[in-house]
């Protein structure tokens, strides 16, 4: 049988020799399909690349060929690796012709690709990476027409990879590619740099990198995430490659880039999108939290932890920027959820908000405008979740809010000297957060809510009130009427003497 196969392979191969360039693009749609697949046949093989190569040659002179995408596409994922590697060598090659259905064709490129290789972002050969570099080029032919149409939705190990892709790019340092390395001032622990094999394939893969061309793919990906969805109407029975919670978590990413242009475009598709979902879920008097809000609170979370696993979060951290916004997007979007979930949804969005609060008051490395969004989504947390969810809350953040507030105390006069008008604006909203979480715990769970002696509390905000002025110190007021309302209220224990030498 394989001779029968070689033979008829000869002929072929004869045929290609003798046809002309005008009638070869013709010929290679139904030949394509059929002649890589022989490249697992180990009696076809030598034959198959003897005419593979001469293909190669004569596409050269072709600068936009026209070949059979989709079903290259489907080729890519197929088994075999000689079948795989070629196939996307001629996807590469057609990648610069048409499209005649580019949103199918993206749909069947990213469809599996989480499949191909476990760890697709340690090689510069990764296939997968490959497959991740083509798409982001073929996404510049998007239309920027609205379509109605729909199409799959992806894996949530393929939505995994795309969303770490999608990051990848838009917090690519362009000074990497010049020097294939971290660039010596970017601190990995405080966001996201891609990694070096990520950097070479890039390089390898897209040609030109100017920052004018590097706006213009994040603007087609930008396009190509929104495809399927739309910003009014039921936006429940969008479909398109992503989840609508996940093009509203991408989208948030986005509007907040370094480019202005970019940040603008994505904030223009974010808000009618997350106004259509919210306006299409909510109804007064509801008694459960709309799935569409729940999985979003869930995703943003995810989002902001670094240890999350890779199909619901990242694995890495994203700028202090970044996550200082997606903690307002949090707090603004997703009051319901945090409010009514029930179920073991509600015991991982407490677990995951828990420690988003805490590593954004308490992280070393994190700035003054990142523990301000941390204190009050702490405060916003604790004033929303119902009574059942306290118990597991109210000693982490009564500590963390104490911790906050007593480092002010111990270091006021060497922050007042090394930060600027912005970063102390930012460092007093904090602490007003804390004040106000302090109270709200206290209220909610009396005394102990707080995690401290009665009289070492009572010292800390008298020491408090003397340091902070106007409304900061209203609200340090605030909190020790709450303390003196608790202790008549639940009897707390006092120890005289030590309350005597406060006083």
């Amino acid at each position: 049988m394989a001779e029968a196969d070689v033979a008829a392979l000869e002929r072929v191969f004869h045929r290609l020799v003798v046809a002309t360039d005008d009638r070869l693009e013709s010929i290679l749609e139904t030949l394509l399909p059929r002649l890589l697949p022989l490249l697992n046949d180990a009696g076809t093989r030598p034959k198959v690349l003897e005419i593979v190569s001469h293909l190669l040659k004569r596409l050269k002179a072709f600068p936009a060929p026209r070949l059979p995408m989709q079903s290259l596409a489907q080729l890519v994922h197929s088994d075999g690796p000689f079948v795989r590697n070629f196939s996307l060598l001629f996807l590469k090659m057609g990648a610069k012709g048409p499209q005649s259905d580019l949103p199918e064709l993206l749909y069947t490129l990213l469809h599996g690709v989480a499949s191909l290789q476990a760890k697709p972002f340690e090689s510069e050969k990764s296939l997968a990476l490959s497959i991740l570099c083509l798409v982001t080029q073929l996404a510049d032919a998007i239309s920027d027409v609205p379509s109605s149409r729909s199409w799959g939705s992806l894996g949530e190990r393929d939505v995994g990879m795309f969303r770490r892709w999608f990051v990848y790019i838009f917090q690519l340092e362009l000074r990497q590619l010049a020097s294939l390395d971290v660039p010596a001032d970017v601190d990995r622990r405080d966001g996201v740099v891609p990694p070096l094999p990520v950097v070479q394939a890039l390089a390898k893969n897209l040609g030109d990198w100017s920052p004018e061309t590097h706006v213009k793919r994040k603007l087609s990906l930008l396009k190509l995430i929104v495809m399927g969805t739309r910003g009014s109407g039921d936006a429940a029975d969008a479909s398109g490659y992503l989840p609508i919670t996940e093009v509203l978590a991408l989208l948030m990413i986005a509007a907040h880039d370094v480019n202005s242009v970019v940040a603008t475009r994505a904030g223009e598709l974010l808000s009618p999108r997350l106004r259509a979902v919210r306006f299409a879920t909510h109804k007064e008097g509801m008694q459960q939290p709309p799935e569409a809000e729940l999985e979003l609170a869930s995703r943003l979370t995810a989002l902001l932890g670094e240890k999350a696993m890779p199909e619901e979060g990242l694995g890495f951290l994203l700028p202090s920027r970044v996550r200082v916004k997606l903690l307002e997007y949090a707090t603004r979007c997703c009051s319901l959820a945090f409010s009514k979930a029930e179920g073991p949804k509600r015991g991982a969005l407490d677990a995951r908000s828990t420690a988003l609060a805490l590593e954004a008051m308490l992280g070393q490395f994190s700035g003054p405008q990142l523990r301000k969004a941390g204190a009050e989504f702490a405060l916003f947390f604790a004033t929303s979740v119902p009574d059942e969810v306290m118990p597991r809350i109210v000693k982490p953040f009564g500590v963390a809010a104490l911790a906050v507030l007593r480092h002010y105390l111990a270091h006021k006069d060497e922050a007042q000297q090394a930060l600027d008008f912005a970063a102390l604006a930012s460092e007093r909203a904090c602490r007003i957060a804390c004040y106000s979480l302090c109270d709200v715990l206290c209220q909610r769970r009396g005394v102990e809510g707080l995690q401290a002696d009665f009289c070492d509390l009572v010292g800390l905000f008298f020491g408090l009130l003397e340091a902070e002025e106007d409304d900061a110190g209203l609200s340090v007021t605030a909190v020790l009427g709450t303390l003196r309302e608790s202790y008549v209220k639940h009897a707390v224990p006092l120890d005289v003497g030590k309350f005597e030498q406060l006083v």
